[in-house]
């Protein structure tokens, strides 16, 4: 008996992705388990650098988008309170936000500078998070660059067999790409459930 293995390409079926989303099991201090789902939303929202890195890219440039509009949104804010702009409107949200894109970006076209203490301390601090932004966006996008990633196809079918005198679980895996896979290793984990006699 052998597994029948999925083809994807021209001419053949694409196999249907279904995404589970992984469990993680917890053991209690009484000694028992809780199962926890770690694919709920608010799961990736507890590690924002994992989330960064495996959200797709159009949902990556959309989360810095907003982060940006947030950042800028709040210097705003602050610079509105303080009115230390030179030739900004008082009051005015536009002038306020787009003098802070201009302070974070480090662009400074020079029609509009700040002219207080309280304006100065909040153009510096604006200043150092544009750096450090820039810094931690620049290894975001590179270490999306560089994460190896694999597309392995399975077997619909598993089947249990002997192979060298011994009951072995088996299954075909491919490589979809059209490169060769070298020195490769595969950890297989299986969980089955067995009822206890009565």
């Amino acid at each position: 008996m052998k597994a029948n293995s999925q083809r994807s390409g021209r001419g053949g079926k694409k196999p249907s992705r279904q995404v589970r989303s992984p469990v993680r099991i917890q053991r209690l201090d009484d000694g028992r388990f809780q199962r926890i789902d770690v694919g709920q939303w608010y799961s990736y929202w507890r590690d924002p650098y994992h989330l960064m890195l495996t959200v797709p890219w159009a949902g990556f440039i959309v989360l810095l988008t907003l982060l940006f509009g947030l950042v800028n949104g709040l210097f705003a804010l602050a610079y509105m309170a303080g009115e230390g702009i030179a030739n900004a409107r008082p009051g005015h949200f536009g002038d306020a936000f787009f003098f802070s894109v201009q302070t974070l970006a480090t662009i400074g076209y020079g029609s509009m500078y700040p002219q207080t203490l309280y304006a100065n301390v909040l153009v510096a601090l604006e200043a150092l998070t544009g750096l450090v932004g820039l810094a931690i966006v620049t290894g975001l996008a590179f270490a999306r660059f560089a994460q190896p990633t694999a597309r392995v196809l399975f077997s619909s079918t598993a089947v249990v067999a002997p192979y060298d005198g011994v009951s072995t679980l088996m299954f075909r895996t491919a490589n979809q790409r059209g490169n060769q896979i070298l020195e490769a290793e595969i950890r297989l984990y299986l969980a089955f459930r067995r009822e206890a006699p009565r």
